[in-house]
């Protein structure tokens, strides 16, 4: 079984606001681990853009939930393949775009950071993909700064 790792962020969707809700409704329904943890309430403009917070347990690292579902690694069965090909078609002809930045830790494999991930249409209407994730140790210290808390909050949650 893989380590489950803290992931959270911001997602920003354009053109296919819509579309993407759609996709990862379909496709996280029943799966344990998840690209977002709830798209509740999340409402595409009228552009399509929608852009929400999320939090949700990555695979070893919250990165390879992206390449699960994002670059379609994890879609096996029948009912995910089709969700991802009526999503990447309609990604292609709106030419749409993904931005995900993010943090991620493993208290149990000693690492954290920040990444970030985007997801667009080239001139030849291939899809790109880039990111970076930026990892270091973790210390009480900078555990507390990643995550915008007091190292009183760092130090019990480590030893929870």
């Amino acid at each position: 079984m893989a380590n489950i790792s803290d992931g959270y962020g911001d997602i920003t969707v354009r053109k296919v606001g819509k579309e993407f809700l759609q996709f990862i409704n379909k496709v996280q329904e029943g799966a344990y681990y998840l690209l977002v943890d709830s798209t509740d309430g999340v409402v595409p403009d009228k552009n399509g853009d929608v852009g929400f917070t999320f939090g949700a347990g990555g695979r070893w690292n919250y990165g390879s939930n992206i390449d699960g579902y994002l670059k379609g690694e994890w879609m096996n069965g029948d009912k995910e393949k089709k969700a991802y090909n009526k999503f990447i078609e309609a990604f292609i002809k709106k030419k749409g775009m993904i931005n995900i930045d993010y943090t991620d830790s493993d208290m149990a494999t000693d690492w954290m950071g920040e990444g970030t991930f985007e997801m667009s249409v080239g001139e030849n209407e291939e899809i790109e993909f880039s990111g970076n994730f930026n990892e270091e140790s973790i210390t009480l210290e900078r555990f507390a700064e990643h995550n915008g808390e007091s190292t009183h909050w760092a130090l019990g949650y480590i030893w929870r």
